[in-house]
């Protein structure tokens, strides 16, 4: 199990009152210590780095293996359902303390992030304004892995999804789907697209038209903001989400497992132009976004990198620690044979003296009783003699 960094925050809120979590996200299915690319774990992601940003939380993402989770991940929860949060510190907006709540759950995830939030309505569900844009693109993930399933379908109800989509971007005129900033709504349509992008073109060679400016304009604005393009995973890591349930056309090539690890974060060129055409302006702007990206997917990499220096030296610490353990437990067994050793050899030795005492004490009785029967031998010898001296002189 290993961490993500978390953006940095402000302090306006009160630190005790604070929301202080961790979020448990899939990991990667083919780096385990990276996040992976479940759409649900990024969206709550996204969520929780929205919230960070306005100061509402502080909170910390760890990436869990779903076949293998850690012992200390199961202690906590056997939800096989993720993400999970697990409360550090600090109350929510009744006041409640949420110290060691778990939660496990979709609902009581959903629960937990409308609870913390205090300053940003719209990254709440239930909100009016992200009602009409969840009911846009409610068939969206159903249709796409559908079309992924079935190599007969020609993939007119994923197009009919996307052209809702795009009219709908269209009629408002916002970056985002209900205005300039990102919404719950927009949290949760990002990912999809970004997996429609990205393992539609690897297994059916599909593409989002060209024509569909306005979902273009849309992702391109999504990649350049750091709460989407911070959380994203790798493209052979949406590859190899589906690779058990896509079918395979002739253009599939290689395994995702065995390919360099990258990340598509820009719209192809040309995508964003009006009428073939694309103001200097527009250019440079692109240009100065694709510098930024290029700097935050630098700046991930170096703090990836520096997290695993970090479990590195951990892990280094914790074998030290478990060999002078085990050091310490076999001279307490060395000690603990020589104090039994010296026991047996101290009881041989009184068994011995024992034995000796009780020979001796044998051998003495024996003579005592020896000489006893010497003595009483001699005394009737010397009765004997006498008597017969007796009956001399009587005979005499």
């Amino acid at each position: 199990m290993s961490e993500e960094q978390k953006p940095e925050q402000a302090d306006d809120i009160k630190e005790e009152d604070k929301a202080k979590f961790e979020l448990y996200i899939k990991a990667s299915l083919i780096d385990g210590g990276k996040k992976g690319s479940c759409p649900i774990c990024q969206q709550w992601f996204m969520i929780a780095f929205l919230l960070a940003e306005e100061d509402d939380c502080a909170f910390k993402v760890f990436t869990v293996q779903a076949n293998t989770p850690p012992q200390s991940y199961t202690k906590m929860t056997l939800s096989k359902t993720f993400p999970v949060v697990l409360g550090l510190g600090g109350k929510n907006n009744d006041g409640a303390d949420i110290t060691d709540m778990v939660y496990d759950s979709f609902d009581e995830v959903e629960q937990f992030f409308e609870s913390v939030n205090k300053t940003c309505p719209k990254l709440k569900r239930t909100q009016q304004v992200n009602a009409l844009p969840l009911k846009v693109f409610a068939d969206l993930y159903k249709d796409f892995k559908l079309f992924l399933q079935n190599e007969y379908s020609d993939g007119k109800k994923l197009l009919q999804d996307l052209e809702k989509i795009n009219d709908f971007l269209e009629e408002q005129e916002q970056p985002f789907l209900t205005g300039p900033s990102l919404t719950y709504a927009d949290c949760s349509l990002l990912p999809k697209l970004q997996h429609i992008r990205i393992a539609g073109k690897h297994y059916r060679n599909f593409d989002i038209p060209r024509e569909m400016q306005f979902i273009w304009r849309y992702l391109d604005n999504g990649y350049n903001s750091e709460a989407f393009s911070f959380t994203m995973p790798t493209d052979q890591d949406i590859v190899q989400q589906y690779e058990q349930i896509a079918v395979k056309g002739k253009s599939v090539k290689g395994r995702p497992t065995l390919q360099k690890q990258t990340i598509t974060c820009t719209v192809p060129d040309g995508y964003l132009t009006v009428n073939g055409e694309q103001n200097g302006d527009q250019q440079e702007a692109e240009q100065q976004q694709q510098e930024e990206l290029e700097q935050r997917n630098e700046q991930q990499e170096v703090e990836e990198q520096e997290v695993e220096e970090q479990e590195v030296q951990e892990q280094e610490v914790e074998e030290q620690e478990a060999e002078e353990q085990e050091a310490e437990e076999q001279q307490q067994n060395g000690e603990q044979q020589d104090k039994e050793q010296q026991e047996q050899q101290n009881g041989e030795q009184e068994e011995q003296h024992e034995q000796q005492e009780t020979e001796q004490q044998e051998t003495e009785q024996q003579e005592t009783e020896q000489h006893e029967t010497e003595q009483q031998e001699a005394e009737q010898q010397d009765e004997q003699e006498a008597k017969q001296q007796e009956d001399g002189v009587e005979t005499k």
